[in-house]
């Protein structure tokens, strides 16, 4: 449940609040109905750091990453993959609520430790963001700032359109995004400990290619956070 102000449950008494992930309407401050909630799938510890799967899950290899860290509160399978969905190709904003919440416990919790100087959302080209007509990582980060008191800022481009990751195999999602990606403000990010949001992390290559472009432009150390984690075929 998720405090409410009195105009908000004023408001919701007029225009009911509606499941993030099926949109039937809910109890104000529930986010979610019963039946979703009970397909809502975390992560089992113990979890790796590099890719934020449980262990029987990841297939990172252990290899090299520019991110300290990847954490997210959720694969990406039954109520979160429709959250998700609803918020990029329905257009309902609201439904990031469900994701930056979760996500906002589990940086309290993983990354209890770190003192994080900024958000930074992963971005869209600017075809997709026209497209789309927002960039639902800037919508879930913004939420996040809210809930951690992080400010937020607006510092990675994506400089050339690119064909879905998801579109693609495992062993070409790196070279899909190689060298897409620019700093736009590199002395605000100078000796900065960064939090990057993306909505979905599958292999972790796009988030990986900001970080390497965060670190050249002088960031200190970059850490992930994301809505969900995929769970990846390992073949």
């Amino acid at each position: 449940m998720v405090k409410r102000t009195k105009l908000q449950r004023v408001i919701a008494a007029i225009y009911p609040e509606r499941c993030c992930s099926c949109g039937v309407v809910i109890i104000c401050g529930t986010l979610i109905c019963e039946t979703c909630s009970r397909e809502l799938t975390a992560p089992c510890e113990p979890i790796c750091r590099l890719c934020g799967r449980g262990k029987a899950e990841c297939v990172c290899r252990k290899h090299k990453r520019y991110t300290e860290r990847i954490i997210a509160p959720y694969y990406y399978t039954g109520a979160t993959r429709k959250s998700i969905m609803r918020l990029k190709l329905g257009k309902q904003k609201a439904s990031a609520e469900l994701l930056y919440m979760a996500m906002a416990e589990t940086v309290r919790t993983e990354y209890d430790d770190i003192h994080f100087d900024m958000i930074i959302p992963v971005p869209l080209s600017k075809k997709t963001h026209t497209d789309r007509g927002f960039n639902q990582s800037m919508v879930i980060a913004q939420g996040l700032s809210e809930e951690l008191s992080i400010p937020v800022y607006d510092l990675l481009e994506k400089i050339y359109y690119t064909v879905p990751q998801r579109t693609l195999p495992a062993h070409m999602r790196n070279g899909n995004v190689l060298g897409v990606f620019e700093v736009t403000g590199p002395p605000k990010i100078s000796e900065k400990t960064i939090l990057l949001v993306d909505d979905i992390v599958t292999t972790g290559a796009t988030t990986n290619e900001c970080a390497k472009m965060l670190l050249l432009h002088g960031a200190h150390e970059i850490y992930v956070a994301a809505g969900a984690v995929t769970v990846v075929d390992k073949e």
